[in-house]
């Protein structure tokens, strides 16, 4: 019919799911890649930055706060994501990201060991004093899928090698590097 366009499109929706598709394929790729044999360091960075794509995409996907927990005693780390709900602090209450989005937690080898935990250049670990059992640290992913500075310092006991991990907050991804800042 005259003055009627049948134009069809992708919704926003449709082309954010591709996306986050495409970013967990290539995480998962690139850890794949880097793999050595044995070498549970190269492949606990690759599923790490799968973590943080996921984390950076439904940050953006759903316009909220999200945040990832490394928790040390547990050997664990899970995204979460933050509600409208507070505690009794006032502060909001965030909850585990499930589901399809298996990719959003994920367990720390046995041979690998976290000592410090750095954002915006503060150990988190250290902050909270010596003589704290400090098991949990966390950064934030912001809806606009920017992260905080994150530098994570650690031993491989397998190799007996410290490590390094910085976080580009705007690309979202680990770098591994074999010396360890302070």
């Amino acid at each position: 019919m005259p003055g009627q366009n049948n134009v069809s499109a992708f919704s926003l929706l449709e082309l954010l799911i591709v996306l986050v598709i495409i970013g967990i394929m290539s995480s998962l790729v690139t850890g794949l890649m880097l793999l050595e044999p044995n070498n549970e360091l190269i492949v606990f960075v690759g599923k790490f930055n799968t973590v943080m794509q996921v984390a950076r995409q439904q940050a953006i996907m759903t316009g909220k706060l999200h945040r990832i927990v490394i928790n040390v005693k547990q050997k664990s780390i899970a995204l979460e994501q933050e509600t409208e709900q507070t505690d009794a602090f006032k502060k909001h209450v965030y909850r585990p990201v499930g589901g399809l989005l298996a990719a959003g937690h994920m367990k720390l080898p046995g041979t690998l060991s976290i000592k410090q935990f750095f954002i915006d250049g503060v150990d988190e670990f250290a902050k909270a004093g010596s003589t704290s059992q400090t098991t949990e640290a966390w950064f934030y992913v912001a809806s606009n899928g920017l992260s905080q500075q994150v530098s994570i310092n650690g031993v491989d006991r397998s190799t007996k090698k410290q490590f390094h991990l910085v976080l580009n907050p705007y690309k979202g991804q680990f770098t591994l590097h074999d010396n360890v800042k302070t």
